[in-house]
């Protein structure tokens, strides 16, 4: 990491939404805090958000899912968005809940880094070279693009009356990596209206970093499963790329978004490469990771099913060669399939605490 000099645009953390397993589907909040129900949505029949003494919103909490495939201790944390610039911590948050409820966090169900530039005049140039198509993203299937023109006062005089990507995107929406580019100062204002700008306190931030507002665009990068992404061959965790936002930001950008300039090569891999942002140096490479084929990956989940229901049965629960010879199968199964992150979500807490789980059970069953 401590080879690794970034660019000075700021990186930060914009979305977070963490999957949970629950026995409470309204849990308790710590002192301080407190509930406030708001209307289900069309994948959850609870929703409530979590206030603080300030009456200032910290999180929302999704639980009981309506749709009878989803697991029934399902869950979904959001942490509210300026908790992600400063203040509380999303690892606080998730602290703090499982101090006083039985919570088991299974993944990351969406993550969006961001980075925030001024736009020099070679951004300006690639920018409106996007929609003449004169510069594309190498690789990337082009996703929704919002152009407009707009005569707003409070943008920069370059923009006015100027065609500008209100949100210009790579990746279908289904997509594990996601890239969208925008004018995130125009996007403000408009979310406010006529007067002012929305979010003031990532104004502030820009203000702190010496970045002139009116003229900061943003590029991010929506990653909705983290867990099929690894960094130096290692997965990536939760707490990994909430600690070094920055490390993941670019190696996603120098692995996964490419800028190229279109100079009629028929071979398009012969098309320069532009430098849109800047890192001086830049080491480590994150990847997707590599997955069996849906068909051999349905016939593991099959079988890991049928190993975990297996110790259900008393006879194999008792029997410790048994017992032990079964962990030991999951165990190796989820290693190399990569399925630790689907059992957690099926049997409501990781491989560990299952394996702990179902010991205790087993002497406790002899014991009685």
């Amino acid at each position: 990491m401590s080879e690794i000099r970034f660019a000075p645009q700021p990186v930060s953390i914009d979305w977070l939404g963490v999957s949970l397993f629950t026995e409470e589907s309204r849990p308790k909040l710590w002192e301080g805090m407190r509930w406030v129900v708001q209307s289900q949505t069309n994948v959850w029949g609870l929703r409530m958000i979590a206030v603080n003494e300030d009456a200032e919103k910290v999180f929302t909490w999704l639980a009981e899912p309506r749709s009878s495939i989803i697991d029934r201790r399902a869950a979904l944390l959001e942490v509210a968005n300026e908790w992600l610039y400063h203040g509380i911590t999303p690892q606080l948050i998730l602290h703090r809940l499982q101090e006083v409820n039985h919570i088991a966090v299974v993944g990351v169900s969406r993550i969006d880094l961001c980075v925030d530039f001024e736009c020099l005049d070679r951004h300006h140039e690639v920018i409106v070279g996007l929609n003449t198509e004169k510069y594309y993203v190498g690789g990337k299937l082009n996703g929704s693009g919002f152009w407009s023109v707009s005569s707003d006062r409070r943008l920069a005089e370059r923009w006015h009356g100027i065609r500008c990507p209100h949100c210009k995107s790579w990746g279908h929406k289904r997509s594990d990596v996601k890239w969208k580019l925008y004018y995130k100062w125009k996007e403000l204002c408009e979310a406010a209206g006529a007067i002012g700008f929305e979010k003031p306190y990532i104004v502030e931030m820009w203000v702190s970093k010496g970045m002139e507002p009116q003229n900061v665009w943003r590029l991010e990068v929506s990653i909705k499963q983290l867990s099929h992404l690894t960094y130096n061959g290692q997965p990536i965790t939760l707490d990994d790329v909430l600690t070094c936002p920055d490390v993941h930001f670019w190696s996603l950008y120098r692995s996964r978004f490419t800028i190229r300039e279109d100079q009629g090569h028929k071979d398009r891999t012969n098309d320069r490469i532009v430098d849109f942002l800047e890192v001086n140096v830049f080491a480590g490479t994150t990847r997707c990771r590599v997955y069996a084929s849906d068909h051999q990956r349905n016939g593991c989940i099959s079988l890991l099913r049928k190993l975990v229901l297996s110790v259900e049965d008393d006879a194999v629960l008792r029997a410790d060669d048994m017992r032990e010879f079964v962990f030991a199968q999951v165990g190796e199964l989820c290693r190399m399939r990569h399925l630790f992150a689907y059992m957690s979500a099926m049997v409501g807490m990781s491989f560990d605490e299952w394996v702990e789980a179902k010991r205790v059970q087993a002497y406790s069953d002899v014991i009685s």
